[in-house]
């Protein structure tokens, strides 16, 4: 079972770090949202497990 990832940020805001992945150069299409002021993202018919592993270890990217 798979279960939905949110991140929220301390540092930068959740909206300008989602704007900046929207726009930065993924190499997969993953489907994620801003729900509550967190990042979302889940599993669904646009998103598989390897998606949310390649988008979590992107978004680290823009954490740092």
């Amino acid at each position: 079972e798979m279960l939905n990832i949110n991140v929220q940020t301390h540092k930068q805001g959740s909206r300008s770090i989602a704007d900046a992945l929207r726009i930065s150069k993924l190499e997969r299409p993953v489907e994620f949202s801003i729900r509550l002021g967190m990042i979302r993202i889940s599993p669904h018919i646009y998103n598989t497990e390897t998606d949310i592993l390649y988008f979590v270890g992107h978004l680290r990217k823009f954490l740092r």
